[in-house]
């Protein structure tokens, strides 16, 4: 169906894998993904995500303004492999799972260091982490990203616009990619459409 919609359209696009989202996003490129059925909740856990670099600062501000649209303080939550967590969590002692982005734990100098884009000014972040029973997909493009890059973790907010819901199907996403700063989009690790070589 994700092919026919993408044809119909006369769009360009690739197969791609879990090593191709995350060269994109290494590349310093940002990413909306759909992976598997609609998710429901508080928070965006890589089914209906964007995806990006969480290492520049900079990111922030660039992701609020051109692909979010919304007030730069607004912030964004790293997605990270569960095995890597005590390395950016901050108390020794502290529990190192969240699956479900709802602690905010205070981050070490490592975090501070590495994941700008997504470490608040106290040094707290509301964090996701992520194994690969819960999330294979995004689990997949955060082990090719530490590949790429030393970091197993990525940016990670909800796939929507200020005001709009969620994302829910690949037409709306096409249409997200083309009015704001999305670089590219992916379905399922499948499917690869990227902006460049598709504007008209």
């Amino acid at each position: 169906d994700v092919i026919s919609c993408l044809d119909e359209n006369e769009l360009k696009w690739n197969a791609c894998s879990a090593g191709d989202v995350a060269a994109l996003i290494a590349d310093d490129k940002v990413v909306g993904v759909i992976n598997g059925r609609y998710e429901f909740g508080p928070r965006a856990l890589g089914f209906r995500s964007i995806l990006a670099d969480p290492r520049p600062a900079e990111n922030w501000p660039r992701i609020n303004r051109t692909v979010k649209f919304r007030d730069d303080f607004r912030p964004f939550a790293p997605a990270m492999l569960v095995e890597d967590a005590a390395a950016f969590w901050g108390d020794g002692a502290a529990p190192v799972e969240s699956p479900y982005m709802l602690l905010a734990p205070v981050m070490n100098d490592s975090a501070a260091e590495n994941l700008g884009a997504t470490i608040h000014a106290d040094r707290t972040c509301r964090l996701q982490t992520v194994d690969a029973a819960f999330n294979p997909s995004l689990h997949g493009v955060l082990t090719a990203f530490k590949a790429l890059t030393g970091i197993g973790a990525l940016l990670n907010t909800s796939l929507n616009v200020s005001g709009e819901s969620i994302i829910a199907d690949v037409e709306d996403l096409l249409a997200m990619l083309a009015f704001s700063g999305l670089d590219a989009i992916a379905v399922d690790n499948a499917i690869l459409v990227e902006k460049r070589g598709n504007e008209t």
